[in-house]
């Protein structure tokens, strides 16, 4: 994992994804001619903007288009999920979905909160915390973005699911592992297998896989607080249910595959340089 700092306790932001390296005779040059060094530097940082600025034009035009798929798709994955774990579609009914409402708006805003530490609060201004555990977070990202790439179902499925113990200590819930990882990790598989067998289009949708794990073990630790026993019926309603609100918020989907996509961009793969130059390619190499 390649997260660069800045030296001033915060990581690297969507402005500075590009590396400016000089040679030493363009340092030499630029120390006995700092106009010119002026100018290059300027003109280096009018190409970053064009090119951040182009991409998330890209970003935009994408996640436009799958917007509604996921809109779509957003309570047909609910219901697949609720139908994977034992127990939970004969414990899911209109009254469940009514009690669960409280432990899901927890579990979103403990997530935001923990999102707004980790990565900002501008989703197309990307600014990674300098910290062990947000570079964990960007992690479960980037797992994420590549099973979104990948051809194969089970490389997809094990990526995420390297992803879902990372989400637990990312949003300190450690505590909750033992007893519905495996709950987790069967509804996981089945929501990861479903969104990549449907259409090449769902697949962009495992990069929002890394939201719906931090809501949802959000959500489980608020029903532990609130003295709810972990059963698999009770894990199986809040995938479910999370699943359901991030890919049915169509503004959230936006936000998260924007994010998603830059702290790929910021870690582990090049920004295009001119991605406005050929759409298709730029989707199909770095989307």
């Amino acid at each position: 994992m390649n997260i660069y700092a800045n030296g001033n306790g915060r990581g690297k932001t969507a402005m500075e994804f590009e590396a400016n390296s000089y040679s030493e005779l363009e340092l030499d040059y630029f120390k006995e001619n700092p106009k010119t060094a002026f100018a290059f530097k300027s003109e280096r940082k009018d190409e970053r903007e064009f090119n951040l600025k182009q991409t998330l034009q890209s970003i935009s035009k994408v996640a436009s288009r799958i917007a509604p798929l996921a809109q779509y798709l957003a309570p047909i994955t609910a219901n697949m999920i609720v139908n994977a774990v034992p127990g939970a579609r004969r414990n899911f009914n209109p009254l469940t979905a009514q009690l669960l409402y409280p432990l899901l708006q927890k579990g979103d805003r403990e997530s935001r909160q923990k999102e707004a530490e980790f990565f900002g609060t501008q989703a197309a201004d990307i600014e990674i915390a300098n910290t062990g555990i947000a570079h964990e977070a960007a992690l479960t990202e980037v797992l994420a973005a590549e099973a979104s790439h990948t051809e194969s179902e089970s490389e997809a499925a094990a990526l995420i699911g390297t992803a879902l113990p990372i989400a637990f200590r990312v949003m300190d819930g450690r505590q909750l592992l033992r007893p519905v990882l495996p709950m987790l990790l069967v509804a996981t598989a089945r929501l990861v297998r479903f969104l990549h067998r449907h259409s090449r289009d769902s697949r962009r949708l495992l990069r929002l896989v890394p939201t719906i794990l931090r809501r949802t073990v959000a959500s489980l630790l608020a029903a532990r607080r609130w003295g709810c026993p972990m059963t698999s019926a009770l894990v199986g309603c809040v995938v479910a249910g999370q699943t359901k609100r991030v890919l049915g918020n169509s503004q959230l989907v936006y936000q998260s595959i924007t994010r998603n996509a830059l702290i790929r961009f910021s870690t582990v793969a090049a920004v295009p340089r001119n991605p406005s130059g050929d759409q298709r390619s730029f989707q199909r190499d770095f989307f």
